[in-house]
Parts: C-alpha cells; sequence; structure tokens
C-alpha cells in the first residue's frame, strides 16, 4: 500500500492517495489540469500494480485499481 500511495502521491498534481490493496482500488484527489489517468496508471506499473480507471468525479477524484 504505502509504495503506490507514494508512487501517485510524487506526481505533480496529485493532492491526496488512499490505496486499499485488499479492495483493489485507490480514491486520488488531483487537479486534472497537471497530471492525468494516464500518469497515475505508469506510476503504479512502475512500482509494479496493474492498473486502471474504474470511474471519475468531475470534482478531481478518480478511482484506479491497486491490485497485483
Amino acid at each position: 500500500m504505502i509504495i503506490a500511495q507514494r508512487a501517485l502521491e510524487r506526481l505533480d498534481g496529485v493532492e491526496k492517495a488512499q490505496v486499499s490493496l485488499r479492495e483493489a482500488k485507490a480514491e486520488v484527489a488531483f487537479d486534472p489540469a497537471r497530471v492525468g489517468a494516464a500518469q497515475m496508471i505508469a506510476a503504479l506499473r512502475s512500482v509494479g500494480f496493474r492498473a486502471g480507471v474504474l470511474s471519475s468525479d468531475p470534482g478531481g477524484a478518480a478511482e484506479k485499481p491497486a491490485g497485483e
């Protein structure tokens, strides 16, 4: 969890990330003008997690699977 959370929070534009490996998802608060889903997915994959977009919220929050 910590590795995935840190990978997301290191991205410019990510304000907060909460990762649940048990639920295989992450909730991310981010500025869509500074970071996008592709960058977040790449960050998670770079530390060994599968990732994709589950749903998004126009307020700047999105959920991404964080399970291996």
